[in-house]
């Protein structure tokens, strides 16, 4: 028939996945355009945000806050490219507290440049890859690894050596590591016990350590 809304009748999940391949500001805006459309963005899984200055309508952080607690399901996967200007290091902990309090989080990436963000981060069960950069980072007392973490990626953090050991030591699947350690003024002594391990780069004090693996064993090369 003419003029019929075909997309609109399409079952609602395969509706949510056309939406989650927009940016989410887009995504957003479809709510304008009918009824059906109204809450319809607010079952995406998760999405990308840009707090840097002239990056679009999502470069406020109050906005991200505001599409962060409107979500209704488990978000999934969630990835933030921010400067830490102003009070965003305050929000940028909000912001993990609350996907925390959805669950199911796969997949973190926060990449932050400028001011050192202070964050704890929360035991995410679901957790399998996690990319974090310019951060000081903490964990919980009772911290007891991420279950599900498979890759491990850390550049230029700044992290207790109790607490990265504790990380690797508590994520037992891993097969993916790469540490970038800033500001550290005692020497840095960690032990690798992960079975599945098949790449590791390790830098420290302009050193790095390549250890790959094909077959289940590990070559091992210093470079500077």
């Amino acid at each position: 028939m003419a003029g019929a809304d075909r997309i609109s009748a399409l079952p609602e999940e395969t509706m949510v996945s056309i939406l989650s391949l927009l940016p989410i500001a887009d995504a957003v805006r479809t709510s304008v355009l009918s009824h059906s459309w109204r809450h319809l963005w607010t079952l995406l899984p998760g999405f990308h945000a840009d707090l840097n200055p002239r990056s679009g309508p999502i470069r406020r952080p109050e906005n991200v806050d505001r599409i962060l607690s409107s979500l209704r399901g488990p978000i999934r996967h969630f990835s933030l490219n921010c400067s830490l200007l102003g009070s965003q290091p305050l929000y940028l902990q909000h912001f993990l507290d609350l996907i925390f309090q959805k669950e199911g989080l796969c997949i973190l990436s926060l990449q932050c440049s400028g001011l050192l963000a202070r964050v704890q981060l929360p035991y995410f069960y679901s957790l399998g890859n996690l990319d974090l950069s310019w951060i000081i980072i903490s964990l919980p007392s009772d911290f007891c690894g991420f279950k599900q973490l498979t890759s491990l990626k850390l550049h230029r953090v700044d992290i207790s050596q109790q607490d990265i050991q504790s990380l690797i030591d508590g994520s037992k699947k891993l097969t993916s590591i790469q540490l970038c350690i800033r500001h550290y003024k005692q020497p840095l002594s960690l032990t690798f016990n992960c079975p599945l391990l098949r790449y590791l780069r390790f830098t420290f004090n302009r050193l790095y350590c390549e250890v790959h693996s094909s077959s289940g064993r590990l070559g091992l090369c210093w470079c500077s």
